[in-house]
């Protein structure tokens, strides 16, 4: 009875991981039916190679990017739906793209493609995205997050700053920024895999430069440890590749990048 079906955007599709569970066996108990356990295609294409676009793995939540002449699920999608508690119980922003391109990687004109570049589909960023506080500090104006302006893991040398950590170090790393107050607040903390895929501009080819253009300095082109466990290999941890947007899991024992965060502001 609609007219209005789209595949929906990434942002859209991570929204239904739930990141305790197997996310299709959890679905299909939620009222939903056929949820495959494995990749679904999103409309958005990936900006470092047009000729692939993102795709989200509907078993563990895994987000990565594939050629468009895969094979992969697809499902259907409509938005601004009035319900219960109105238009919307949670706003998803938009993911920044704005163009569109073909299976080859050749940019084309978005009418009609159905790709994200033509919806834009999602809450739009604010106009300044992010606000420099003047104390070492940014907050940005989409989540309420605020990060530290060095994007490298910054603090006291006690702390042992502007290195790569295990996760544990990272950890305890954090811990340590607030034992010492730094920057005035005790309340840092590793940010989950959904606070730190908010900072993905997914019209950039590069995230890490185009956030080193926002007020930021030395966000790094790599990984970055999140707080979040994956569920189903629960010595691993999510990380988010600030580069790309692709997120996927490590060993705990690996060193990567670490970016304290606070919330509720």
């Amino acid at each position: 009875g609609y007219t209005d079906w789209r595949l929906p955007n990434v942002n859209e599709l991570r929204s239904l991981i739930h990141s305790e569970v197997s996310v299709s066996t959890w679905l299909n108990t939620q009222g939903f039916i056929n949820v495959q356990s494995d990749y679904y295609w999103s409309a958005t294409f990936r900006a470092a190679r047009p000729d692939e676009a993102w795709v989200v793995n509907m078993d563990d939540g895994y987000v990565g990017a594939g050629p468009k002449t895969e094979l992969l699920y697809v499902w259907p999608v409509r938005s601004w739906q009035s319900g219960l508690f109105g238009d919307s119980v949670i706003s998803l922003p938009k993911t920044g793209q704005t163009t569109c391109y073909d299976s080859s990687g050749n940019l084309i004109a978005c009418e009609g493609t159905g790709q994200d570049g033509e919806f834009q589909k999602g809450v739009a960023w604010p106009d300044p995205r992010f606000t420099d506080n003047g104390d070492g500090t940014i907050t940005d104006n989409l989540t309420s997050l605020m990060w530290t302006k060095d994007g490298n893991a910054p603090g006291p040398a006690v702390c042992s700053p502007a290195v790569t950590k295990t996760w544990q170090a990272a950890l305890d790393y954090v811990v340590c920024l607030n034992a010492n107050i730094y920057l005035g607040y005790t309340d840092w903390r590793l940010s989950n895999v959904n606070e730190l895929n908010s900072l993905i501009h997914a019209g950039q080819i590069n995230s890490a430069t185009w956030l080193n253009t926002q007020g930021f300095s030395n966000v790094q082109s790599f990984y970055y440890w999140s707080s979040t466990t994956n569920a189903f290999l629960t010595g691993n941890v999510w990380i988010v590749y600030i580069r790309y947007g692709y997120s996927g899991d490590y060993s705990r024992s690996n060193d990567f990048y670490v970016w304290p965060v606070r919330s509720g502001h």
